[in-house]
């Protein structure tokens, strides 16, 4: 790999002790449950009808309690000077059902950075588990003024370890921006000995990609290996976690220079990679061997190529995905076969002419009989509500309206609001599911994780 060779940096940091992580026992600011049938005052008069019709839908098992969200925040423990911006999918559990979560810190005082936090399910225990700059830093592996702006993948878990990657690009602005960044790195975090890891200190200049972020990532079955995808190129990283060397494979020729590769890869049974663009309509799905080094286009296509998700059934036979848009999807990986299951809402908001706008979340539920998506954004309004689809009877229906209450859970202006929410697959032992959450839509403020109880259904 053709990388830039720099030196350590003594650039000031955030500062925090490794090894002693900052705790706190609260979780945060408790809301209480939202009437599903209330609507902000501000709903566009454009989708008035479209929206009463939405703000109805909701049903509950008889005598049950009614869908309700906590917001877990993090501002009295972050860093000094530090702010939460946005949570883009970084979210993921352990086995000790402890939740990880990061947050950019896109603060003027410092470099951007990318904070790394944790939330004990069982005692509601809060703690600071460090910074990317100072994992890096750590490791000697830190370039003066580095910028390393956020975590965009999932925490994926392999090997009593969580894997993820850095991405330090909020928007790619033309081959100018390019030498605003060093690049991508992937990370370790043993849960064993709560060891960070920069496993990119190995790889030719420290990094794992040049000027490019890594915004994709999959665990390769059986070949002790990570997938990374790149942004904004789209190409393929392999990293080698045996022999901790990094390979890149260029994406597809007619899509590099789009600047528009997916959000979500996924391999298959056999460990081949999946991936696509979203820079024309219908997106083509390709698949990568990373036992020839070559790229596949398959007859399969998505309606929309930015994807989320990926959440795999517990025997592997599976994976769903949604795409921004909406739409649903499953993944045979035995056979490699795409199969649509269409959009997340139901038929009669569909047929009265509701559209998603925004979808970044999906939880598959424990007994993966049902599949819950959360999208963030309904027709051009900002819309915070869950739906289910019944995978066994294809049912669809409206289970739950938080944009009220999550939109409206901190000071600032409604305009500021635009609630995200984002992260897919996470749940306690209780049932409970986790993601992360940001106001102000892609700029982002007020990070904080968001914890949903939906009541039992039969």
């Amino acid at each position: 790999m053709n990388c830039t060779q720099g030196s350590p940096s003594n650039a000031p940091l955030i500062p925090f002790k490794r090894g002693r992580p900052a705790v706190a026992r609260r979780d945060g600011a408790r809301h209480p449950c939202l009437s599903a049938r209330r609507l902000g005052s501000r709903a566009l008069a454009g989708f008035a009808a479209l929206l009463a019709l939405a703000a109805g839908a909701d049903e509950e098992a008889p005598g049950s309690a009614r869908p309700s969200a906590r917001i877990i925040r993090f501002e009295d423990i972050k860093p000094p000077q530090a702010r939460l911006t946005t949570c883009w999918d970084a979210v993921g559990i352990d086995d000790r059902q402890r939740v990880y979560v990061a947050f950019s810190d896109q603060s003027d005082e410092h470099p951007h950075d990318t904070m790394i936090f944790r939330y004990d399910t069982r005692s509601g225990a809060r703690e600071l588990l460090g910074t990317l700059r100072q994992i890096s830093r750590d490791e000697g592996n830190l370039l003066e003024g580095e910028t390393i702006a956020k975590i965009h993948v999932p925490f994926r878990a392999h090997g009593g370890k969580f894997y993820f990657s850095s991405h330090d690009y909020h928007r790619y602005d033309g081959p100018a921006d390019l030498e605003k960044r060093r690049g991508g790195h992937f990370y370790s975090y043993d849960l064993a000995s709560a060891k960070f890891e920069d496993l990119s200190k190995s790889d030719a200049g420290g990094i794992s990609v040049v000027r490019q972020g890594i915004i994709g990532l999959t665990v390769l079955p059986g070949q002790n290996c990570l997938a990374g995808f790149t942004f904004p190129f789209g190409d393929i990283l392999i990293h080698d976690l045996a022999g901790r060397r990094t390979t890149l494979y260029p994406g597809v020729a007619e899509h590099r220079q789009s600047g528009k590769p997916t959000r979500q890869i996924f391999a298959s049974a056999r460990g081949r990679v999946f991936f696509c663009y979203y820079d024309r309509r219908d997106a083509p799905l390709y698949a990568f061997d990373p036992r020839t080094g070559k790229i596949e286009k398959t007859a399969y296509k998505f309606h929309f190529g930015m994807l989320y998700g990926a959440l795999p059934t517990r025997d592997g036979s599976k994976l769903y995905l949604v795409d921004l848009f909406g739409n649903l999807y499953a993944f045979h990986t035995a056979d490699e076969r795409l199969e649509e299951l269409g959009s997340l809402l139901p038929p009669e908001q569909s047929a009265a002419g509701l559209k998603v706008e925004i979808c970044y979340a999906i939880v598959l539920s424990p007994d993966e009989k049902k599949l819950y998506s959360f999208p963030s954004r309904l027709s051009e309004a900002p819309a915070l509500r869950m739906y289910e689809l019944d995978l066994e009877t294809g049912r669809r229906r409206q289970v739950a309206d938080f944009t009220a209450e999550l939109n409206g859970s901190s000071q600032g202006t409604r305009a500021d609001r635009h609630g995200r929410i984002t992260g897919s697959g996470v749940y306690d032992e209780q049932g409970r599911m986790y993601f992360g959450y940001h106001e102000s839509g892609d700029d982002g403020r007020n990070g904080a994780l968001v914890q949903v109880a939906l009541p039992a259904t039969n």
